[in-house]
């Protein structure tokens, strides 16, 4: 923990509304490139399951801008048994 905030006060001024639905909305637009990295879905058994796999699962197509939602059919699925078990 940090007692100091004012270093990290660029950030704060720079990051867009996040209305805007870009990187620049969660990070300041200050870097040459962003990475996106997918957290993986869990079986029931704790093994990492791709958004990939989810993707052909569901018959959708994994691409750089997909959301969880879309690849599954809905925000509320909670699990999807021979698939994944954990969001």
């Amino acid at each position: 923990m940090a007692a100091d905030v004012e270093p990290g006060m660029w950030i704060v001024k720079h990051v867009h509304q996040f209305n805007e639905h870009a990187s620049a909305s969660l990070v300041p637009p200050a870097f040459a490139s962003y990475a996106r990295i997918f957290h993986p879905a869990m079986t029931i058994d704790d093994v990492p399951v791709r958004w990939a796999d989810v993707a052909a699962a569901n018959g959708t197509t994994a691409h750089p801008v997909m959301e969880w939602g879309s690849l599954v059919g809905s925000w509320r699925t909670p699990e999807q048994p021979g698939a994944w078990q954990e969001a």
